[in-house]
């Protein structure tokens, strides 16, 4: 119970007799808290439904002008992370970026192990069918999400890098498309 006091030097020395009690009074404190909260419950509830209702426009709009100036203020630390994680992890940032853009072009994704892709292809490129090493590896889509292909392991292919990127959209399993 809140006690009103006048002076500003009894205030700030009944505060302090305040802080200290809760200091020594950890566990009776929240035991009490606890209790209060599971009595009155359902007041809460019925509390906070009533005011957000009541300020529901201007909670929208706090909450909106939040999440603006926090994608803001950490834009360019996002981007370097995302440099420095797609540096360090090509491949896997690769198949996140084929993943995002099956979705974007509405085509099936599913779970996709790209250890049992390179084990399956015996770490041997499909187009030019030498061995890859490990710097060099990139995984193809053979029919390439761009043209409607799955991002998915029987639409996925062991490759180098430069062969794929060599080989484009255009091209479907060794073939040309004619667009």
């Amino acid at each position: 119970m809140q006690v009103p006091v006048s002076d500003k030097k009894q205030r700030a020395h009944w505060l302090a007799r305040k802080r200290e009690y809760r200091k020594t009074h950890i566990e009776k404190e929240k035991a009490y808290y606890k209790t209060y909260y599971e009595t009155h419950k359902e007041e809460k509830k019925a509390k906070v439904k009533v005011y957000y209702e009541a300020h529901k426009k201007a909670l929208n709009t706090s909450r909106k002008t939040y999440y603006r100036t926090y994608r803001e203020r950490y834009k360019e630390r996002l981007k370097a992370y995302q440099k420095a994680y797609s540096k360090a992890h090509p491949e896997i940032w690769r198949a996140k970026e084929a993943k995002r853009r099956a979705l974007k072009q509405g085509n099936t994704v599913s779970y996709v192990n790209f250890r049992a892709i390179a084990q399956r292809d015996g770490m041997r490129c499909h187009i030019c069918k030498k061995k890859i090493k490990p710097g060099e590896l990139s995984f193809d889509h053979i029919v390439p999400l761009s043209r409607g292909g799955s991002d998915s392991e029987q639409n996925i292919r062991v490759a180098h890098l430069h062969c794929n990127k060599k080989r484009g959209a255009g091209r479907i399993a060794g073939q040309m498309v004619l667009l």
